[in-house]
């Protein structure tokens, strides 16, 4: 099934325009999806030219997105289909027509281009992306068809090519958008990029959300350090990336900022961790369980997310601590913590650490702190499995490698994805059959 997104879902990315040494400004990233900050709209280019005509913007030039790349951050192309994708469907590397008709057959498909888009967006991580100009996320929709996808050696993977017609979509064929130097910048509207220095009433409207949600400032109009401090503040805590500009991600998410379940019943507090990767490219697929190596004492929870909140933080994060009275949630569900190395685990599950340690024998595990800490696990995860319509099932080295749905431990994402992540927890003596036990019996 082909996948495009629907016109009033695409955006420009929070992080805004770049103006070129030509004078003409660009969109840093790809138009996105408003609902989900790190998938790039899948549009014809019929539609990518409805769209910017309707925002007073035009597709650009080849020789603009030339431009574009030579001042942009360069990330490596992700093609499909992988040597390993090959191999799995049974098909030769030697048999192209096959291989041909593979790629036929999945380019235009949703699985695809979320798979592209969250390899994307692991590099951008790896490259400590903030808010640089990117011309290489995927091959881009210009003035004379589609163009671009630039190998290391400065090689093209997809030349000037117009044969496809207006309603062509696939896995890597994105949209940057381009406007003359200025437009837009005139009267400010409520839905406007804002960022530090800007003024006038969409910030003033912009604070008063922050207000509205606890934050402490002056309603003054005016973006200085303090309005810069508390936004990237929101924006860790709603799962953004937090580098300080209010632009239609951002403000799709104010709008949205009640629509997380909660989960009803449950002691958690809430203290965001201060490293995670925002958006959930390829959804949520499963729990996982952690120990984290540390005393069995009643604030745990507590002491755990104070850890991962600090200014020394180590670049670790999970979803939820769990005590033996307590939960505590440092990266909402709808954002990746970095708990278990870059693998499908990590981008997929939702990740939950247990106060205790992985060498605890069957007798530790049953003690009292344990039984109660196990009721209260089980409680979220039951919450959890209800929520995002996860089976209660524990699931084998090779069901989590697959890819299936249900509950799993560290030690399996090692055994699954070796060299991603070397960790053991939570520990062979676990009580695996009461915790799912008990989770069925919550759900």
């Amino acid at each position: 099934m082909v996948y495009r997104t629907a016109p009033e879902l695409v955006a420009v990315h929070d992080s805004g325009w770049i103006r070129l040494p030509s004078g003409v400004e660009v969109t840093r990233l790809p138009l996105v999806e408003v609902d989900c900050p790190e998938r790039f709209a899948r549009i014809g280019a019929g539609a990518a030219r409805q769209w910017c005509a309707a925002h007073g913007a035009r597709l650009p030039t080849a020789a603009e997105l030339d431009e574009l790349h030579a001042s942009a951050l360069y990330i490596e192309p992700y093609t499909l289909p992988t040597v390993a994708m090959i191999h799995a469907a049974g098909i030769g590397l030697a048999d192209t027509a096959l291989i041909d008709r593979f790629r036929t057959t999945h380019m235009s498909g949703e699985p695809w281009a979320r798979l592209h888009d969250a390899q994307v967006w692991l590099r951008l991580h790896a490259a400590e992306w903030t808010d640089q100009a990117v011309a290489n996320a995927g091959k881009h929709w210009c003035a004379g068809g589609i163009y671009g996808w630039w190998r290391a050696d400065g090689s093209m993977i997809q030349p000037l090519y117009a044969g496809h017609g207006d309603d062509h979509t696939d896995y890597a064929t994105t949209t940057h958008a381009a406007r003359a130097a200025g437009e837009g910048d005139g009267a400010w509207t409520p839905r406007r990029t804002i960022r530090r220095g800007d003024s006038g009433p969409a910030v003033r409207e912009w604070q008063q959300v922050l207000r509205d949600d606890g934050h402490v400032l002056l309603v003054d109009g005016l973006f200085g350090a303090v309005t810069h401090r508390e936004t990237r503040g929101w924006q860790r805590d709603e799962g953004l990336t937090d580098d300080g500009i209010v632009g239609p991600l951002t403000w799709a998410a104010a709008a949205a900022a009640d629509t997380q379940p909660e989960p009803s019943g449950l002691p958690i507090t809430w203290r965001a961790a201060r490293h995670f990767s925002p958006g959930r490219p390829l959804g949520i697929h499963g729990v996982c369980i952690h120990t984290a190596e540390c005393a069995e004492t009643p604030a745990a929870a507590e002491a755990l997310a104070s850890w991962a909140a600090g200014q020394q933080a180590p670049r670790v994060s999970w979803h939820y601590a769990v005590a033996s009275d307590s939960i505590t949630q440092s990266v909402l569900d709808t954002a990746r913590a970095w708990a278990v190395g870059r693998n499908h685990a990590q981008d997929t599950g939702l990740h939950i650490e247990l106060a205790g340690r992985a060498a605890q024998t069957a007798e530790q595990w049953a003690d009292a702190y344990s039984a109660a800490q196990l009721d209260l696990a089980a409680r979220l995860v039951a919450h959890l499995c209800r929520v995002h319509a996860i089976p209660v099932r524990r699931l084998s080295v090779p069901e989590l490698r697959a890819g299936e749905r249900g509950i799993y431990g560290h030690a399996d994402v090692t055994a699954a994805w070796p060299g991603t992540t070397t960790h053991s927890d939570p520990g062979p003596a676990f009580p695996w059959a009461a915790l799912i036990a008990l989770a069925r019996q919550y759900r």
